[in-house]
């Protein structure tokens, strides 16, 4: 049987939401969605106010954060608002991660410092693809989370698909 990437990675994008709530004691201030297909699942965790600060709220609910990342591990924050300054989204790190976030040595791609050890992803022609893998595999040292921002989404594409490689 012949593996198709692509094929994979349609179905990834393809993935519908479903409405599940089985948590207790979710704050009211947001709602609880998983996005799941053959391969990976995604906890979804919505602002109900775009004027909420995605660093306070988590400062706020950190407990309630931890909880879902060891239950789901892979957590996808939407709804809140932007992130001003950028020096949050280190903060964020910082705050969700028990320490700062890992400066980037041994670079494999092209990538640009952002702000306070935060990096753009990888800056590769949009032509070109990228096979899963897990990041920075060739080091002698591993990050324990993996974090995304995304200011502005793209119009259309743009999906950085992730995945559970263990699936």
């Amino acid at each position: 049987m012949k593996f198709s990437m692509e094929k994979k990675f349609q179905d990834i994008l393809k993935s519908e939401q479903k409405k599940i709530n089985p948590i207790t004691d979710v704050p009211e201030d947001l709602n609880l969605d998983i996005i799941r297909n053959d391969y990976t699942k995604i906890r979804l965790i919505t602002s109900k106010n775009k004027q909420l600060g995605l660093k306070e709220w988590i400062q706020t609910n950190i407990d309630f954060v931890n909880m879902l990342f060891e239950r789901d591990r892979i957590l996808l924050f939407k709804g809140f608002s932007c992130l001003i300054p950028k020096i949050h989204f280190s903060e964020i790190v910082t705050i969700t991660s028990n320490g700062k976030p890992l400066n980037y040595k041994e670079p494999s791609t092209p990538r640009t410092e952002v702000t306070d050890e935060i990096y753009t992803s990888t800056e590769y022609p949009k032509e070109q693809k990228i096979a899963q893998h897990n990041e920075h595999s060739y080091s002698d040292f591993w990050s324990k989370k993996v974090f995304f921002y995304c200011e502005k989404p793209s119009v259309s594409g743009g999906h950085t698909p992730i995945t559970d490689s263990r699936s």
